[in-house]
């Protein structure tokens, strides 16, 4: 009997990126890894964010759609997210990110055969002309990287979603109210 793959929860907090969200969305829906639900957060959006998110939530019964009464900032929208999600591993993604297509096969198998809680990968950096720089973490960081700033870059994230939990989630506080939710994790 084959053995069963792991879910994975995508949590995606959104805030008017109804530019990009149709393609961030597409690059998850054509992963080569299939056992997976997203879980999209409209943290109040004021364009047509919220309505291109429902679009997708109306097609695919993986994808779970929530919105927040108002505005409440990224920490809060991602816990509102987790709350929701099922999976055995949390991967963080943005409205305006673009996934490998193999990125969560990739990430389930390294997770599955290495003994960590959490890892990261490099990204390219783009905008509308196309890529233009690659940043690349390094491979075991050290404890100089992990005081110095933080050696995931955020959006490559996949973690146990139970050593998430243990953690508290997002801390929803002063300092991490100012887009540092990803440090303070």
């Amino acid at each position: 009997m084959p053995v069963m793959k792991k879910k994975v929860s995508i949590i995606m907090g959104v805030y008017n990126c109804d530019t990009t969200l149709k393609e961030s969305i597409n690059s998850i829906i054509n992963q080569t890894y299939e056992n997976w639900e997203l879980i999209m957060c409209d943290d109040g959006s004021t364009d047509r964010t919220y309505e291109i998110a429902n679009e997708y939530a109306k097609k695919d019964k993986r994808i779970k759609l929530i919105q927040n009464s108002k505005n409440m900032g990224l920490a809060k929208t991602l816990n509102n997210c987790l709350e929701m999600s099922t999976g055995d591993y949390i991967m963080r993604h943005d409205g305006d990110d673009i996934m490998s297509k193999d990125r969560i096969e990739k990430q389930v198998q390294y997770m599955d055969t290495h003994e960590c809680d959490a890892s990261g990968s490099g990204a390219y950096i783009f905008d509308d002309l196309g890529v233009w720089g690659i940043r690349q973490p390094p491979e075991a960081p050290s404890k100089s990287c992990m005081i110095l700033g933080a050696p995931f870059i955020h959006p490559t994230l996949i973690i146990k979603k139970d050593i998430l939990l243990q953690d508290g989630g997002y801390s929803d506080n002063d300092l991490t109210r100012q887009r540092l939710e990803d440090y303070d994790l």
